[in-house]
């Protein structure tokens, strides 16, 4: 009797998330259930049961401790904000920062083998595709309820195991320009649920393969049976996530005129957020979402949630007293002065709305700002008119409480600490917020319609349509900076332009690093220093400028989960 990991139910399937830990034995997953290919579904619900709890995998972060630190926090919103945030030089984190010494936020651990995030996350990523794996090899024979719904199934499997192997290939893939036009060998290539010994295959290969599993999906999709079929939830890919995928790998390969194509197709049936949208605290679904956690009150995810630890009113940030994720100064200075975007941001200029005896001298003064964490000094006797009006700005700042909450923090209003003062970090964001008190309900965007507008843009710069990549930025821009009339910048102007808009529109969604590290631009955080003005806001133990070259060129070395136990990966294959 074959041994097969896929089970009945959303929740078994889920389970299996555990098995992506940091244990070293990550890949040698006992079966939760021994059974045949041909019992495994009796139905396509039962199928499409599997697939939902891909989504829950997800959406549910899991796993465990790693010598002391919370690396158990494995799902795509904690990928995104880990990895493709806190890698980056616009984001930054003291919680990450503290807990892990620094080493996650600096990139010290990349040619690191055995570090516990790295391996768990490598763990997740790999646990997908073998799910999305199991439920295409049988899927084919899967009696019907109705028409479409079998190959809705397998379309939606081929989806996320294509995204798997993008996120794979943003963290242990090299940048296009250093992969010898894609021949560099990469990562184990795995499209059976049978998990045994296998080489790492050139990069070309992952992608000729992420293509072919996005373009049979898309077909799929577009069948008039699949079409009629509804969405299970929005944790499951949808022929717009298709799209979006295709276009993310694209991205990955320098493939403009297929990057193009995909984005702008993507788009399709979604309208980029509003102004106040983008205001209202990131907490539930709207047109501009594509693809997200699916929020429900019965999950009772509390401190277990991504919100928890990372929205500017989550319980940890309130009890830990680290604030929840900053921007950085510099990327802030490049904004517009009329941009709606800047007000979630604590920065002098935005204090000053609330009293204009606020002076920027004061955020570079060690009176007011404590050096080695970037919180705002709390006392009450030297600080107490600044922070009263930071308190107000906080309370100014306060989204209104999404429908789906069925209940709402009572002291939302103001990000405080349990002896009723502010804790905010030089730069911390208003713009992530859960609602739904202890349960922490909020609703991360995976995916969302602006970030593949965005791409079309880059793309349609990149193959030298420059009236149509200023129509975008112009459609962008003209829902964030009041006033804005429409882009005119040509040339590389115009370039960093569209960059600008992907850092402040995507800010903290998981794309910072990923965006930099294909761009082969320096990562650079600047320190704060005492009594400088035109000095950074990020501590001094997390500044740094790291070229492309440096940090293993910014590619994760395979894990030793991997080659221990994979013989025909070697240790050292992707060290340069």
């Amino acid at each position: 009797m074959k041994k097969n990991i896929l089970i009945k139910g959303a929740m078994s399937l889920l389970l299996v998330g555990t098995l992506a830990s940091c244990s070293s034995d990550y890949l040698q997953t006992d079966p939760l259930s021994s059974v045949t290919d041909t019992t495994v579904f009796q139905s396509t619900k039962e199928a499409q049961y599997a697939v939902n709890g891909l989504s829950q995998l997800m959406a549910f972060p899991m796993g465990g401790n790693q010598d002391g630190y919370p690396c158990g926090n494995v799902g795509e919103a904690y990928l995104m904000t880990l990895w493709g945030s806190a890698f980056g030089q616009d984001y930054f984190n003291y919680h990450l920062g503290m807990f892990q010494g620094g080493q996650l936020m600096n990139l010290n651990q990349f040619t690191n083998t055995r570090y516990g995030i790295n391996s768990q996350i490598y763990g997740y990523l790999y646990t997908i595709v073998k799910q999305a794996n199991s439920i295409i090899e049988v899927i084919d024979n899967v009696p019907e309820n109705a028409e479409g719904e079998r190959d809705q199934i397998k379309a939606e499997a081929l989806v996320y195991r294509a995204h798997a192997y993008v996120r794979l290939l943003q963290l242990w893939g090299p940048r296009w320009s250093d992969s010898d036009n894609g021949n560099r060998k990469t990562i184990v290539l795995r499209t059976t649920s049978e998990v045994g010994p296998s080489p790492l295959v050139p990069m070309n290969e992952v992608l000729d393969l992420i293509y072919q599993d996005c373009n049979t999906a898309i077909s799929l999709f577009q069948q008039e049976a699949v079409a009629a079929q509804p969405r299970a939830n929005v944790g499951v890919p949808d022929l717009s996530v298709a799209y979006g995928v295709l276009a993310r790998a694209a991205l990955l390969k320098n493939d403009w005129a297929t990057a193009e194509t995909a984005a702008h197709n993507a788009q399709i049936g979604h309208e980029i957020m509003s102004a106040e949208q983008w205001c209202s605290g990131f907490m539930e679904w709207n047109d501009d979402y594509m693809w997200s956690n699916s929020v429900n009150p019965d999950d009772k995810l509390s401190n277990a949630s991504w919100g928890s630890r990372n929205a500017c009113n989550g319980h940890y940030p309130v009890y830990w007293q680290m604030g929840a994720g900053s921007m950085n100064v510099d990327l802030y200075r490049l904004l517009d002065e009329n941009d709606i975007r800047r007000t979630r941001f604590m920065f002098p200029d935005n204090l000053r709305t609330i009293s204009a005896s606020i002076k920027d001298a004061n955020w570079w003064n060690d009176r007011y700002v404590d050096m080695t964490t970037m919180n705002i000094y709390t006392d009450p006797v030297k600080n107490r008119s600044w922070v009263m009006n930071i308190m107000r700005y906080g309370a100014k700042m306060t989204p209104a409480p999404p429908s789906f909450a069925d209940q709402v923090v009572a002291a939302y209003t103001d990000i405080t600490g349990g002896n009723g003062t502010p804790f905010v970090q030089f730069g911390a964001q208003y713009k992530f917020y859960v609602a739904g008190g202890s349960d922490q309900l909020s609703q991360y965007p995976y995916m969302r319609s602006a970030e593949m507008l965005l791409t079309e843009a880059e793309a349609c710069y990149e193959q030298g349509k420059i009236q149509q990549a200023q129509a975008l930025i112009t459609k962008l821009c003209q829902k964030r900076i009041e006033g804005y009339t429409s882009c005119t910048l040509t040339g590389e102007a115009l370039r960093d332009e569209i960059r600008l808009q992907r850092r402040i529109e995507l800010w903290g969604e998981g794309v910072g690093f990923f965006d930099q590290k294909r761009w082969g631009v320096h990562l650079i955080r600047r320190a704060w220093v005492a009594g400088d003005t035109t000095s950074g806001n990020v501590r001094s133990t997390n500044a740094m400028d790291i070229a492309p070259d440096q940090c293993n060129h910014w590619v994760l070395a395979i894990p030793s989960v991997e080659y221990e136990y994979n013989e025909m990966v070697q240790e050292n294959e992707l060290r340069w």
